[in-house]
């Protein structure tokens, strides 16, 4: 990497709906379920940077 080090914009995660322990973990860590996930039946989450929210204000 250059002079700049890379920055996190978002974490994404994703899971099958009936895997309650895995759902628990994410959302233990701080994970916030924001949708259906890419492949079908699955659950998106996303967690983003001390400050951030979705739409990139600071909180």
């Amino acid at each position: 990497m250059g002079p700049r080090a890379a920055r996190v914009v978002r974490a994404v995660a994703e899971a099958i709906p009936g895997n309650r322990p895995s759902i628990r973990v994410l959302e233990k860590a701080g994970f916030h379920r924001v949708g259906p996930g890419e492949e079908p039946g699955s659950l998106r989450f996303e967690l983003y940077p001390t400050g951030q929210s979705p739409a990139g204000r600071t909180t």
